[in-house]
């Protein structure tokens, strides 16, 4: 361990929640080339907290101002006990965070009869979780000043200035396991590996982290994979893209799903890549009407603003656009009308967009409009296609992220600028709030304009693969190969993994063919033939209700609460019971129908039935119920055969939904509280005691099985761990009987 650990700061901090290994080369001192958002989005920060300084805490003359450095805190100047301080910088042993402002608050602390709470300012009206997590962080630091941790602080969100109180207590745990992990990371000498994420887009060191993941083809260049897939691949073997290519293969969806899904397969983007060709999977059309548009909106996330919307028609072979530009947020509700007034002109068409930003933005709007309005713009949604739905379950292009400039670069098309992006596109638009340059206007007007002509690129693209596929690859044609997985499946390997196994001897060959009859016909043939579907649905018909074997009336004269004879009776109920009825000769079904009334009472108010009616509310009695469990514990049967068995014996169908069987469990395991109770307390008290655990796989986690046995009993206990630390107080009085 190093003598001198390095010192933990909230920027380190907040690099570490963005990525570990970009914490990684901050603590080792390595800087990158800044992203222009990160500049602009640094810029804006300091502006907004200025904006609040100047408005909410103004300072005396003599006061430090915001862009001086921050003052080291301690508790000397804590116990001046000034109201309000404003950039302060706190330390604690190998720990530091800059604070905005701290206020004073009425609570005890040892400074005295008060304390302080930190407040923290944020330019976007709703701050990521990590936010709070950073704030915790300040205000834990300002607590060991203090010597009390606040229950809570401050954030100033947005341009309204909007305050909002976050609480502690559930986020210091959170934080607390953050700092171990990170203290570990930074001791450790090891790098942590490497991990491509959302956050590359606009941190400082992401040309030398891209460069690095290509030429070891890490796995992390497929958008979209998550860190949980990666460690699941490493553990098989498979540390590069190229080598995760070769793990496909085609499974055909299941006959009974009525909507198949289609998830994203990673390995199939890989084959992709590797193969350099187009790979359709599945069935997948886009919607075609006379005319189409194509739409995509541009906005600002942080202030949930949208302020373009631009739509290229295209009817009759001849390409137009539209552009609806809001100047403030007041006018982004009439750019939405515009649209859908341009697009019900159109009418009949189809709409197409790019991801759920598009699609959440009219939803957005649609809620703060009035109800014809909200339903015009609606419409919109009635007919519009998400286009990367279509391509993340159907199309693979050999492209890592299925990003539409990653598409459409694939297929040839170019912007005008080289560098556009969505968040280039914030950084104009900001820059436009301040100057109102028609240049930047007309850039974003452009950007917007080509993202719309490079989705009818990507659109007309698909369509022309779906409308050849199956049909043979002309050689020489120009335009990226297109490959169709059935294909894939077709390519057999020349050793046969399935088929008709061929026997020895014609006996062995009989025997196989009657074995399989049964399941041939009820699993199978079922399927495909109409005639034994008929017949197995004939025989498996709904069993009739089955008439009672007893009819139990139930009455009463007093209240049953509270002894009072001031009742009136009420509505009549009945409840059907299904259950077994035992006898020296055999077993057999028995239904009691149950008949009261519900009665109610004067004098405690309440309302009740009967005594004698059954406590229970379920459908089933307990005399089947221990039959069931009878046959699963003792008998050893699954308890899907236990189901069929009693449908089969007893003309009692057990609901397969939900496991209603496995209910039976639940049920009955109380009524055998006192024997267990009763058998530990047995074998502990035994001379002779013999001890073992065995492991036990759940269906998400693991456990262990502990036995206790005796010559004439035994005793099971279900452990969350193998460590026999309980053992100690659970055999603590055997102990002392033995002499130890």
């Amino acid at each position: 361990m190093p003598e001198n650990p390095p010192v933990i700061t909230d920027e380190l901090l907040e690099a570490f929640l963005q990525c570990k290994y970009k914490a990684r080369l901050r603590a080792l001192g390595r800087t990158g080339q800044p992203a222009d958002f990160e500049k602009h989005r640094t810029s804006q920060a300091q502006a907004h907290r200025a904006q609040v300084q100047a408005k909410l805490f103004p300072l005396p003359e003599a006061a430090p101002r915001p862009e001086a450095p921050p003052a080291l805190l301690d508790a000397a100047t804590l116990k001046q006990g000034q109201t309000r301080l404003q950039n302060v910088r706190v330390q604690s042993a190998n720990l530091a965070a800059r604070i905005d402002a701290i206020e004073r608050v009425d609570v005890p602390s040892a400074l005295g009869c008060f304390s302080y709470r930190a407040i923290q300012y944020f330019r976007e009206p709703n701050p990521p979780a990590s936010a709070r997590l950073l704030l915790a962080y300040r205000s834990i630091l300002l607590g060991e000043i203090q010597g009390t941790l606040p229950s809570s602080a401050v954030m100033i969100c947005g341009p309204n200035l909007e305050p909002r109180q976050v609480k502690l207590d559930a986020l210091e745990g959170k934080l607390r396991e953050l700092l171990k992990e990170l203290a570990a990371q930074l001791e450790d000498t090891k790098e942590p590996p490497l991990v491509l994420n959302s956050h590359c887009a606009i941190c400082e060191f992401r040309s030398g982290c891209r460069e690095e993941a290509l030429k070891i083809d890490h796995l992390s260049l497929l958008g979209g994979i998550s860190r949980k897939e990666i460690a699941s691949c490493n553990q098989k073997g498979i540390f590069t893209v190229n080598q995760l290519s070769y793990t496909f293969r085609y499974r055909k969806a299941a006959k009974r799903a009525k909507h198949p899904t289609k998830p994203h397969q990673h390995a199939l983007q890989a084959l992709a890549l590797r193969m350099q060709k187009v790979h359709l999977h599945g069935d997948c059309a886009l919607p075609t009407a006379p005319v189409s548009v194509y739409f995509d909106i541009e906005g600002l996330p942080e202030q949930e603003f949208y302020y373009l919307i631009g739509a290229l028609v295209v009817q009759e072979g001849k390409e137009t656009h539209h552009a609806f530009w809001a100047d403030s947020p007041a006018e982004q509700q009439s750019i939405f009308l515009q649209f859908s007034r341009l697009v019900a002109s159109l009418a009949p068409c189809k709409l197409f967009h790019f991801g759920r930003y598009d699609s959440d933005a009219i939803k957005a709007i649609q809620s703060e409009l009035d109800e014809d309005a909200g339903r015009q713009v609606g419409a919109l949604l009635g007919e519009a296609t998400n286009v990367l739905t279509v391509i993340h379950s159907h199309v693979y292009f050999p492209v890592y992220t299925n990003s539409l400039k990653e598409i459409a670069g694939y297929l040839g098309f170019r912007w005008t600028e080289s560098e556009a992006s969505g968040i280039q596109s914030i950084i104009l638009r900001d820059t436009w709030d301040a100057s109102h340059a028609p240049a930047l206007k007309e850039r974003l007007v452009r950007y917007n304009r080509e993202d719309c002509q490079a989705l009818k690129t990507v659109c007309d693209f698909i369509s022309l693969a779906v409308s050849v596929r199956g049909k043979p690859e002309v050689p020489g044609a120009a335009g990226p190969s297109v490959v169709s997985t059935d294909d894939v499946a077709r390519r057999r390997s020349r050793f046969v993994a399935y088929g008709r196994a061929t026997f020895a001897l014609k006996d062995l060959e009989r025997v196989s063919n009657c074995a399989y009859f049964d399941y041939q016909r009820e699993r199978v043939f079922v399927r495909t033939d109409k005639k034994i579907a008929k017949l197995v649905k004939r025989a498996k018909k709904k069993l009739p209700a089955p008439k009672p074997n007893q009819l139990v009336e139930l009455s009463c004269e007093s209240c049953v609460l509270c002894g009072s004879r001031e009742i009136k009776a009420g509505r009549k109920v009945r409840r059907r019971q299904s259950d077994l009825r035992f006898s020296a000769s055999g077993v057999k079904r028995w239904v009691a129908l149950y008949c009261a009334r519900r009665y109610s009472c004067a004098a405690c108010g309440r309302q009740f039935l009967p005594e004698g009616w059954p406590k229970y509310r379920g459908y089933f009695g307990d005399k089947l119920a221990a039959w069931c469990l009878y046959q699963n514990f003792v008998c050893r049967q699954t308890m899907w055969q236990v189901s069929e068995s009693v449908e089969d014996l007893f003309s009692i169908r057990l609901p397969r939904k939900g496991g209603h069987a496995y209910l039976f469990k639940k049920r009955l395991i109380p009524r055998y509280d006192s024997l267990h109770e009763e058998l530990k307390q047995h074998i502990l008290k035994s001379p002779v005691l013999c001890i073992d655990e065995g492991d036990v796989t759940l269906r998400k986690t693991k456990g262990y099985v502990w036995v206790f046995t005796t010559h004439d009993a035994v005793w099971y206990l279900y452990k969350d761990t193998r460590s026999g630390e309980f053992l100690k107080e659970l055999l603590a009085d055997f102990f002392r009987g033995a002499g130890f």
